[in-house]
């Protein structure tokens, strides 16, 4: 991977690549040999598929292992689920290859020759952000060197040292997708600096959220921004700065890492407080709520009829974290905003008045009969 050092605006060159880029990956997507035979027909490579020759060389020992072997065409279901496509030759694999997951997702693209990984290789995070590397790394690998984390629109890239968890071990440069070199029908993105540099994370989210607060994510400064939401006293809001799909990832949430017994307001309770895994939180400390701009997903504000909802991610800055996506098409502009699905045990006043008002206004509820409902589920929560 290239990064030219000129800055560069986004430009109508650089939608291009994206679609082609998008074009390729859909393509790559298909759950047969299809694509495969037809790519490595079109860019073959001579000394690999050069006859018998090439393929009977003592090193080079077919494994069936866990392989269905149909004609030319090889099926290897991983240990981890993941299914592998790739055409082989007296059973050694060569040439493009596919990866999929156990629900048929594509999340590797790469290439094989006499048998082993080569060259450049896409391997998917999560909500459509690939990690590209320019030479085939291992998950063995402590640091997969000189990557590039391309975000859902294929075009904003952070490129920099990675770690196989994704956290970034280098100062990371921003830059854009400005083209892509074909290598034997895998892509291999141009990339141009902004002229922007983040400086490497610290080892965990806590601690670079607290250090680095005021680093941008720049994916996120072309997606949203944040203004007064439209809810009235609800603050702040996000919203859109261009269409959104959806699906599409819209937003990372980092924060401090605490527990349940420890959430950062004073008063016990955070309204920015999000579940990340094994009973751990992340949320935004009150010294920071006002200036943090690291991740926005903290900033949707809350409704029971929303318009995105919580994932999981990988950050490059932060390792594992939530994320906001779509739940259908927005138009720029557009508040986005998500269910919290707090306990109505340990709900603040304000998410029961909002779930009162909900069920008068929406679901055709008498005062009585909300405040009932409301009643039965507190009762139910707290038993849980």
């Amino acid at each position: 991977l290239v990064v030219y050092s000129r800055p560069i605006h986004l430009s109508t060159t650089n939608l291009v690549m994206t679609s082609l880029i998008r074009q390729w990956l859909r393509y790559m997507a298909k759950k047969d040999f299809s694509s495969l035979e037809q790519i490595n027909q079109l860019y073959p490579d001579s000394e690999e598929f050069s006859g018998e020759d090439m393929i009977s060389r003592e090193h080079q020992q077919p494994d069936h292992e866990g392989c269905r072997i149909e004609g030319d065409q090889m099926t290897t279901q991983n240990s981890n689920g993941d299914i592998e496509l790739v055409l082989h030759r007296s059973g050694i694999k060569v040439g493009v290859y596919t990866k999929f997951d156990q629900s048929w997702n594509l999340v590797e693209v790469g290439r094989y020759r006499h048998g082993q990984k080569i060259g450049p290789c896409w391997r998917k995070v999560s909500y459509e952000c690939w990690i590209v590397m320019p030479n085939q790394q291992t998950d063995e690998m402590k640091i997969w060197k000189n990557c590039a984390f391309i975000y859902p629109d294929l075009s904003t890239a952070l490129v920099g040292d990675l770690s196989s968890s994704v956290l970034a071990t280098s100062t990371l440069q921003v830059a854009q997708v400005a083209g892509a070199v074909n290598s034997h029908g895998v892509l291999i993105p141009s990339l141009k600096s902004c002229g922007v540099e983040i400086p490497c994370p610290a080892d965990e989210m806590t601690e670079t959220v607290i250090t680095q607060p005021l680093y941008k994510d720049p994916y996120e400064q072309k997606i949203v921004e944040v203004r007064e939401s439209l809810i009235p006293g609800a603050g702040e809001g996000l919203f859109t700065k261009q269409q959104v799909a959806a699906g599409q990832l819209i937003a990372f949430f980092a924060g401090v890492k605490v527990d349940e017994q420890n959430k950062l307001s004073e008063n016990g309770h955070s309204d920015y407080a999000i579940s990340l895994k094994n009973g751990e939180l992340l949320d935004i400390p009150d010294n920071l709520r006002s200036t943090y701009c690291g991740s926005l997903g903290h900033k949707a504000c809350h409704s029971f009829q929303p318009s995105a909802f919580y994932g999981h991610a990988k950050h490059p800055r932060f390792g594992d974290v939530r994320c906001i996506i779509a739940l259908h098409n927005l138009e720029p502009g557009q508040e986005i905003t998500t269910d919290y699905r707090y306990n109505l045990s340990k709900a603040p006043d304000w998410y029961i008045a909002c779930l009162k008002t909900f069920l008068t206004k929406n679901r055709d509820y008498t005062e009585e009969q909300a405040q009932t409902y409301i009643n039965q589920l507190v009762r139910k929560n707290d038993h849980e």
